[in-house]
C-alpha cells in the first residue's frame, strides 16, 4: 500500500514479537500478528499509539486473548464468527484519544441498523440483470476500476484510486467482481482474501447512483461468496458506513449477521465514520 495511507511495522523483544500497521490516512494502529507475552504485547502497542499520536487501537483478539486486552482498557466493539480459521475474532478497540470514543451520528446510526435488520433474506432473480455484463475483474481492468472507484468515493481507507494499487491487490489477494453497462463498471464489489486464517473481508461495494436499487451490489456479494465457498474459506465480513442505509440492506440480504460498531474507525467519504461489523461463516472448519 501507498506509504502516505499506511505502513506495516514490526516490533520485537526478548517476551514478545508483533506485526501491526500505522495507519496515518485514518490515525490508528491495528494489530495484525503476535507472539509471547499478550500483556507486553498491549502495553507496546499503548507505547506505540501515543508515540505516533495515534487515535485508536484495533485488535481482533482470540478468546484466550480477551480479558488481557479488557485488563488494558480496551472495549469490545464486536465480533467476527469463525474469522481465525474457525475460530471466533473478538474486536477490541483502544481510543489512545478520549474524544475517539464519541459518535456524532448514533440516533440515524441506530435506526438505519434497525431498519436494516429488517430486509428479508432472498435470492436475487438472475434474469434481472440480463442488461448487463457481469464477471470476475483482472488485471487489466485495474484503470476502469480505479477510474470508477475513485469517481464515487471522495475519500477511502485504502488508494483504490490508483490503478496500480488496484493491479497489485487483484494479483495479491482481491477478488473482485463487476457490473457493466455499455461497457462502462456501473457496480464493483471485492473480496479481500487471507488465505492464511481463511477468511474475506468484502469491500470496495458501490454502485453508480443512477444504478442504485436494483440489487447489484447484493449480487455481486453474492457471487463473491459462491467463489469463496468453493475455494475453502470459511468466514466472511464487511465492515460496512453505519451511516449508508443502502449497503447495510445488502449485507442482511445475503444473510449476514449483525456483529456490533466500530466507533469512529477509518476515513471514508471525507470524514472519520462508524463502521457496522457484519459477518457469516460459510464452511465448517
Amino acid at each position: 500500500m501507498h506509504l502516505d495511507y499506511c505502513d506495516k511495522k514490526e516490533a520485537t523483544a526478548v517476551s514478545h514479537h508483533l506485526e501491526y500497521l500505522s495507519d496515518y490516512y485514518s490515525n490508528r494502529i491495528f494489530l495484525l500478528d503476535r507472539r509471547g507475552d499478550i500483556d507486553q504485547i498491549i502495553q507496546r502497542l499503548k507505547t506505540i499509539s501515543y508515540k505516533e499520536k495515534a487515535g485508536k487501537i484495533i485488535a481482533y483478539a482470540r478468546e484466550q486473548e480477551t480479558s488481557a486486552f479488557k485488563k488494558h482498557g480496551f472495549v469490545r466493539e464486536g465480533t467476527i464468527s469463525g474469522y481465525f480459521r474457525g475460530e471466533d475474532a473478538f474486536c477490541y478497540s483502544y481510543f489512545s484519544d478520549p474524544c475517539r470514543s464519541f459518535s456524532a451520528r448514533i440516533i440515524k446510526e441506530e435506526r438505519i441498523i434497525r431498519e436494516a435488520l429488517t430486509a428479508v433474506c432472498k435470492d436475487l432473480p438472475v434474469s434481472g440483470f440480463k442488461d448487463y455484463v457481469i464477471r470476475t475483474a483482472s488485471e487489466s481492468d485495474a484503470e476502469a476500476l480505479a477510474n470508477f472507484l475513485g469517481d464515487n468515493f471522495t475519500t477511502y481507507p485504502t488508494p483504490v484510486h490508483h490503478a496500480d494499487y488496484i493491479k497489485a491487490i487483484i494479483k495479491e489477494k482481491a477478488l473482485f467482481k463487476i457490473a457493466l453497462h455499455h461497457g462502462q463498471i456501473i457496480c464493483a464489489a471485492s473480496a479481500d482474501r487471507d488465505s492464511g486464517f481463511l477468511n474475506a473481508e468484502i469491500t470496495d461495494c458501490i454502485t453508480h447512483p443512477e444504478y442504485r436499487g436494483k440489487g447489484l451490489s447484493s449480487y455481486l456479494i453474492h457471487l463473491l461468496e459462491q467463489d469463496l465457498q468453493a475455494a475453502g474459506y470459511i468466514s466472511l465480513y464487511s465492515l460496512a458506513r453505519a451511516i449508508s442505509p443502502a449497503i447495510n440492506r445488502a449485507l442482511r440480504r445475503n444473510a449476514y449477521e449483525y456483529g456490533g460498531r466500530l466507533i469512529n474507525n477509518c476515513c471514508i467519504m471525507g470524514n472519520i465514520e462508524d463502521m457496522n461489523i457484519w459477518h457469516k461463516t460459510i464452511h465448517n472448519n
